[in-house]
């Protein structure tokens, strides 16, 4: 029709974030891609973090409320913010985390395996 405005892509928010750090990096990434499409929404600095604290919970959201109430100037300050932010929950060790979860992915496959052998004998 004509005069009629395209509508914006819906883009669905990540769930919430709580503490596992493993899911940190893509936890950021799919919070920049959205500022990145919705910059109308979230033009700023103050409401790019706001985004991020309403999408904490648990732990996250524990170490966010005090940052909030006190005012914090990590607050006005996205890559600041994102940088405290990392230093407390990004899996600093990732060789490690992904060697761990390797080592569990092979525990899960022997069982698997040891139970198809049992059955089939």
């Amino acid at each position: 029709m004509f005069g009629s405005i395209p509508k914006k892509p819906q883009i669905s928010l990540p769930k919430k974030f709580d503490d596992t750090c493993s899911k940190f990096q893509s936890f950021v990434n799919q919070i920049h891609f959205i500022t990145q499409l919705h910059q109308h929404r979230y033009p700023n600095d103050q409401t790019q973090v706001g985004l991020i604290g309403t999408l904490l919970s648990g732990t996250t959201l524990t170490w966010f409320t005090p940052l909030l109430e006190c005012q914090s100037l990590f607050l006005n300050n996205f890559e600041a913010f994102l940088e405290n932010f990392g230093a407390s929950f990004d899996d600093s060790n990732k060789e490690h985390t992904t060697l761990l979860e390797i080592c569990h992915f092979v525990t899960i496959l022997c069982n698997w395996f040891s139970v198809a052998t049992d059955t089939c004998n």
